[in-house]
């Protein structure tokens, strides 16, 4: 690749790319939806062949995360509740 390659595609718009990929996914899941989801998996059973997916450091973080939440529910509730 060229130099001048590289910075055109550094300085590319990004907004119209963003835009065609959205729509490019959207149409694609219209015409098959289940394709969308086998796809999908697909790449999360590829992510936990090849490597320890999710990190460790990533589950506990979010086992943390809907702890805090539980308790946070529960708190709400309990002020929520009619007696």
């Amino acid at each position: 690749m060229l130099k001048e390659q590289l910075q055109e595609f550094a300085a590319r718009a990004r907004k119209p790319v963003a835009v065609a990929k959205a729509d490019h996914w959207k149409l694609r899941h219209a015409a098959d939806p289940l394709a969308s989801m086998a796809a999908a998996h697909a790449a999360f059973e590829h992510a936990r062949a090849v490597a320890e997916f999710p990190p460790s450091h990533y589950t506990a973080a979010d086992l943390a995360h809907h702890i805090v939440l539980k308790q946070l529910i529960d708190r709400a509730s309990a002020t929520l509740a009619v007696r």
